[in-house]
């Protein structure tokens, strides 16, 4: 069987999930399914391309800017494509589609511009008529499988869920981060406002009113705009300067240091498809304490302390209650067994029972 995938986002210079999961879903699929051939479809060219395990794969590039997935696609022969977009090709209908679905935030992001809510529109549109051409949907949690039957009103029996996989980050090398002084809170991700960030340095400043180990807040993760410069600007009228440490986005390396040194992951997201910190930090041997809505809790399951992200109290006393040794070296315990219940591997095994159910 001939596989197309498309593969993008890819080559970002700094990756984030979602890219992450479009390359590692594909490398465990080729890895677990090596007798079919794969088609890797690519929007640019890059400076370093995707490496996959075998030969029975093959790279080609699309290199259109506008309507890019139409302009080429039909020249290839493929059985069966996956997209790791609800972005199907306008003028072409392939064989068989999977169209898998992380998240829809966009959906709760208010339009704060005509340009935005022109966008906005239109990609609706877009996701809604290429979820119902397509011949199965995956989602890679429970929550965005409800998230895309509320929105779009795609029947239930057509979306599948495959959870993700996550990446060993303390099995990495380790690079230091002199950055982040001991002991501190660690949260990893890009600094927006669906990641609360704003909420966390907040609840941070109440803890700190009955700190007495001097901890700090490490916050990895790339940040701009006015959602940032407001949380600077508290950090500022707080004087909260030395005890908030911002980083910018870290590679494996430097997350496995993050992790080995904190004293607790805290990721109090309000929206996620996913959220694979979650896991690396359980798999790190890191306490965990993250939302009790939508994806997080589902992953997280019992093995982290969960938090109402909208209360700022609530997420300080947690602060203090995860710094209790019996508390955090339960969680430890608990992170560490939840973690084993996930991995690319699993997700692949899960890709191929679907695969058969086309053929």
């Amino acid at each position: 069987m001939t596989i197309a995938v498309i593969l993008h986002p890819f080559g970002e210079k700094k990756p984030a999930g979602l890219a992450r999961t479009v390359y590692e879903t594909t490398r465990s699929i080729i890895a677990a399914a090596p007798r079919n051939e794969y088609l890797i479809l690519l929007k640019h060219n890059h400076n370093f391309p995707p490496k996959f395990p075998g030969t029975n794969w093959r790279a080609q590039i699309l290199s259109y800017k506008y309507l890019w997935l139409t302009t080429k696609f039909r020249r290839f022969k493929a059985e069966l494509c996956i997209f790791f977009t609800p972005v199907l090709p306008f003028f072409f209908r392939p064989k068989r589609s999977i169209v898998v679905v992380c998240d829809l935030a966009y959906m709760h992001v208010p339009d704060r511009s005509f340009n935005a809510m022109v966008y906005h529109y239109l990609l609706r549109l877009i996701n809604k008529w290429s979820l119902k051409r397509a011949s199965a949907i995956v989602a890679i949690s429970e929550f965005t499988k409800s998230e895309i039957v509320k929105f779009f009103s795609i029947p239930e029996q057509k979306i599948r869920v495959i959870p993700l996989g996550f990446n060993k980050i303390s099995g990495n090398s380790i690079r230091a981060v002199n950055k982040a002084q001991k002991p501190y809170f660690l949260f990893t991700g890009v600094i927006k406002e669906r990641k609360n960030v704003f909420n966390l340095v907040r609840a941070f400043n109440e803890f700190k009113r009955t700190d007495a180990k001097g901890i700090n807040l490490v916050i990895a993760g790339q940040g701009g705009g006015a959602y940032h410069e407001k949380i600077l600007e508290f950090v500022r009228d707080e004087n909260l300067a030395n005890s908030v440490i911002f980083l910018d986005h870290m590679n494996d390396q430097e997350l496995a240091y993050l992790y080995g040194n904190a004293e607790a992951l805290i990721f109090p997201s309000i929206l996620e498809g996913f959220g694979m910190p979650i896991l690396e930090a359980m798999d790190s041997g890191l306490a965990v304490i993250t939302s009790n809505q939508g994806s997080m809790k589902e992953v997280a399951g019992d093995a982290a302390l969960l938090i109402d992200p909208e209360n700022i109290y609530e997420i300080a006393s947690a602060m203090k209650e995860v710094l209790n040794t019996d508390v955090k070296r339960k969680l430890i315990e608990k992170g560490w067994k939840r973690a084993r219940q996930f991995s690319w591997e699993q997700s692949a095994e899960k890709y191929l029972v679907l695969f058969r159910e086309f053929f």
